[in-house]
């Protein structure tokens, strides 16, 4: 993605750079009530987003975000912005401890989703195993929730969270 000078300057007379290269450069004009916005080609668009794609020269993957190494909605480095599907941002949050109070990993989110695709569990069994109600179990099943997450998503983890599907019988 390859902007003009003009709007280049524009964009970079927003920012606040004066923290140096490893910090978070803020974001210092119009916002969404949580990230910084841009007029750009017709349209406001997420800052920390023109900042990857001006870094990066060209745009984000369809089906990509734009995600924040810092957690810092409002930071425009690129050197804090990665590109990744809405999994992996849910596992980095989680990673980062951000999800306390979200009882499922993305993992066993896809682990429930493959074992609901292959018969080998209920939705209200797998409600019970995992501790949440069985609409939650129906409304992940359905795509109502999580529907972001697919199957194919699925990464085993330790025991103490759940086995593997070879582990369960096939």
């Amino acid at each position: 993605m390859v902007y003009n000078d003009a709007t280049l300057k524009r964009f970079w007379s927003k920012v606040d750079k004066s923290g140096g290269t490893e910090a978070c450069w803020p974001w210092l004009s119009g916002n969404d009530g949580k990230y910084g916005t841009f007029w750009v080609d017709g349209r406001y668009q997420k800052a920390h987003r023109i900042s990857f794609q001006i870094a990066n020269a060209r745009r984000i993957s369809d089906g990509l975000m734009a995600c924040h190494s810092c957690d810092n909605p409002i930071c425009v480095n690129p050197s804090h912005v990665w590109e990744g599907n809405n999994a992996d941002n849910m596992i980095d949050a989680s990673h980062k401890g951000r999800l306390a109070h979200i009882k499922l990993s993305p993992s066993q989110i896809a682990y429930m989703k493959l074992l609901i695709a292959h018969g080998k569990a209920q939705t209200g069994e797998l409600a019970q195993l995992y501790g949440v109600s069985k609409s939650t179990a129906r409304r992940i099943k359905s795509g109502h929730i999580w529907s972001a997450i697919t199957q194919a998503e699925y990464r085993p983890v330790s025991p103490d969270g759940f086995p593997a599907l070879a582990k369960g019988g096939q």
